[in-house]
């Protein structure tokens, strides 16, 4: 097939310090690729000249797909878009923000079509339709424009994911993706499963998947980590599942799986406090024994008030038991929480700190991540929040300003809004052991260990005001690239 049949997916930069690798591409990438088409992915955070590389493959290509969450995405998208449409491009846009918000997303000049909801066929579908140039109506998950209206075909089902090929590593430098973290020297993402089964306010996956969960087969996550440890000298995996641990029947065939072949590597994964907490020694013990160095868990609050309002369905005793299990089984938890919801009050914070406080008394390893609620679209917190003064972002420009590490909520003073943007860095700072890692520069290693000294003693007095600490770790961050 020549240039005719070539499709291009940019994956903006995130506003995180590791790239991880961009697996909602990799995922629509060989689905096309099975149907005759070139697929060229085109990475922000690894291309510093990425809108003339948009420009350049934008000549031939059939259309360009840019994946894009709430936030800091949405900035490059938007410059990629117009890198494209500058060549008379086909744009389409899919992820969560725009699948969340198609009608503002479609709308926008820069935007042709929007894929929502699960992509592989919808996209599939449309670069066929766009090669034969036939018209998109009825095309099943397609929001596009319709002259000077736009139009929402119906929803498409959700398919099994089995159904799907694996992900298309080929297509991306994988050494460029690999990270030192707790599971390994070099550890790479990987995905076993979609979706969750539960209803945090705050989080739009319940919303994107409709409570369903879409597992591969232990078999087959077993048969492709033999593949990436065998192909790419990988030695250890970060499941990137919404929730990794929804059958503990299936969590048991991976675990003997990856035992019984003799995959020797480290592994971390996404689990809910309360699962943890309820885990038996058993299914722990094959966690751990399968190479499980860390589990990434959702505490969110130490309020059982705020727990309540944002339907986490946990316990503080849920989150204090799950410190103490993972310490038996040596496992490192990697625990976030958030502050700043509509509601809270400072009791609300400072139980969540004492909560932090104990988890570090309960396993010193424990590292503790705080972020500053945001309030994304598609999710019943946001309608709550729209309720106590919330303005609805009006473009998609204005969207890209959302971030979790940033007080944009108007329920939040000045003030207060400074003291939480304090508290996160303190947190980050004194809580979070890896951070040494993430600068190149000696110099700059001893300095962030000085203003963690600082820290400690702000931590410990709750001293929060005068911010002048976030301002140097922006500072850093910009020098230093972490934000790619």
């Amino acid at each position: 097939m020549g240039l005719s049949g070539r499709v291009v997916l940019f994956y903006p930069r995130t506003g995180v310090p590791v790239n991880r690798a961009p697996l909602s591409l990799l995922a629509l990438a060989p689905v096309l690729e099975k149907a005759g088409y070139e697929v060229e992915i085109v990475d922000a955070r690894l291309d510093d000249d990425f809108e003339h590389t948009i420009r350049k493959l934008s000549r031939s290509a059939l259309c360009i797909g840019v994946s894009s969450m709430t936030g800091f995405q949405i900035r490059d998208g938007l410059a990629a878009s117009a890198a494209a449409k500058e060549q008379g491009a086909f744009v389409v846009w899919g992820g969560f923000h725009p699948t969340l918000l198609p009608e503002q997303t479609v709308s926008h000049p820069l935007v042709d079509a929007v894929v929502r909801g699960q992509g592989e066929l919808t996209l599939l579908e449309l670069v066929q339709r766009l090669e034969k140039g036939d018209e998109l109506k009825g095309l099943l998950g397609l929001s596009y424009k319709y002259g000077r209206e736009v139009q929402h075909n119906p929803e498409r089902l959700l398919e099994d994911v089995n159904k799907f090929p694996p992900l298309a590593y080929h297509l991306i430098n994988v050494e460029k993706y690999c990270v030192k973290d707790e599971a390994s020297d070099k550890t790479l993402d990987y995905i076993t499963s979609r979706g969750c089964v539960h209803r945090c306010a705050f989080c739009a996956i319940s919303r994107f998947y409709g409570r369903k969960w879409f597992p591969l087969s232990s078999r087959r996550v077993v048969e492709e980590l033999k593949s990436l440890v065998w192909r790419y000298r990988i030695k250890g995996v970060r499941f990137q599942d919404d929730n990794f641990f929804v059958d503990r029947r299936r969590v048991v065939e991976i675990c003997r799986g990856i035992v019984e072949e003799g995959l020797d590597i480290g592994w971390s994964a996404s689990c809910r406090c309360d699962y943890v907490a309820g885990f038996s020694d058993e299914l722990m013990g094959w966690i751990s024994r399968s190479g499980c160095r860390s589990l990434l868990l959702g505490a969110e609050s130490g309020s059982p008030r705020i727990l309540e309002l944002i339907k986490k369905d946990i316990t503080v005793s849920d989150i204090l038991r799950s410190a103490e299990k993972c310490k038996k089984f040596g496992i490192v938890p990697e625990y976030s929480f958030m502050v700043g919801f509509p509601g809270e009050t400072y009791g609300d914070v400072y139980m969540t700190i004492r909560v932090m406080e104990k988890l570090r008394e309960i396993n010193p390893e424990s590292h503790l991540s705080l972020f500053i609620y945001t309030p994304y679209p598609g999710t019943p917190l946001y309608e709550f929040s729209l309720k106590h003064g919330l303005r609805e972002p009006r473009s998609l420009e204005e969207w890209a300003f959302f971030s979790y590490d940033v007080a944009v909520s108007p329920w939040l003073t000045k003030e207060y809004g400074e003291m939480l943007e304090e508290l996160c860095f303190i947190t980050w700072l004194v809580h979070h052991p890896s951070l040494k890692h993430k600068v190149s520069k000696k110099s700059l290693g001893v300095l962030l260990e000085a203003l963690g000294k600082i820290e400690s003693i702000r931590w410990k007095t709750r001293f929060l005001k005068l911010p002048l600490e976030p301002r140097i770790i922006k500072w850093l961050r910009k020098y230093e690239k972490l934000v790619r």
